[in-house]
């Protein structure tokens, strides 16, 4: 039985945010002061979160297909970003804040603008996996992919030039 549908740390250790199973609802932790906040918003499940590389923003994505952005400290809702039309099940910052990443699995990936909240790209891909990550120096992005199941199957990681 798992617990959680997916967490995320931030880089300076003092935050925690979790998306438990069975919830639209995620949780921010703050290790510093012992508190938690909720983050409620989402229409469906929360399945993805991310800090950005500072921790000034979480995001998060959800089975409604959308992707919700809030402060790193505080848990402060900041906005709504359209999403996919299907679940979005990873996200992740580039290392300047200013791009943000997001799947939905076996249909595409999408690249968007943060200070403008606008989409940079949309690049459809029938294999695409559940995890994404950018390069430290944000050139790369690493996007896991299957040819199988997509329940359960990573069979490799793909590298593509970022936008």
């Amino acid at each position: 039985h798992r617990l959680f549908r997916g967490f995320a740390a931030s880089r300076t250790g003092r935050w925690l945010a979790v998306g438990p199973y069975g919830t639209h609802a995620g949780v921010l932790a703050d290790f510093e002061t012992g508190t938690a906040i909720r983050l409620r918003g989402h229409r469906d499940e929360l399945a993805a979160l991310a800090f950005a590389p500072n921790d000034s923003q979480l995001a998060t994505g959800s089975v409604d297909g959308t992707i919700r952005l809030w402060e790193g400290p505080g848990g402060r809702f900041i906005a709504v970003v359209p999403g996919h039309l299907e679940s979005v099940e990873a996200v992740a910052f580039s290392p300047d804040g200013q791009t943000l990443a997001s799947v939905n699995p076996g249909i595409e990936v999408t690249f968007w603008h943060l200070p403008t909240r606008r989409e940079l790209a949309r690049l459809a891909h029938p294999e695409a996996g559940y995890h994404v990550a950018f390069s430290p120096d944000g050139r790369v992005l690493a996007l896991s992919t299957t040819s199988g199941n997509l329940e359960t199957d990573t069979d490799r990681v793909e590298l593509w030039e970022a936008p």
